[in-house]
């Protein structure tokens, strides 16, 4: 998804004018391509496979009954939401 929007946003003017100027490929890259509009999706992608780890992760201590982080995050969100 990354590579996707980092080739589209290659052929946009700003990075052709940076490269018109002289700068390296990897300022250009940092700078000029990995801006707000690329960054949004790739961002958003790892947030939804955090969310799907963890509901697997704590599928897995359910069911073979082992204490982990998964549980402990589980319990702490009910903490927070009793009071």
């Amino acid at each position: 998804m990354l590579r996707s929007s980092l080739i589209e946003s290659s052929g946009e003017p700003m990075s052709n004018v940076a490269r018109l100027l002289g700068l390296s490929e990897s300022r250009i890259l940092w700078r000029h391509m990995l801006q707000r509009p690329p960054r949004f999706p790739t961002i958003t992608m790892i947030g939804v496979q955090f969310g799907f780890l963890f509901a697997r992760l704590l599928l897995v201590e359910m069911i073979f009954v082992i204490p982990g982080s998964a549980n402990l995050m589980v319990q702490a969100v009910m903490c927070t939401t009793c009071r």
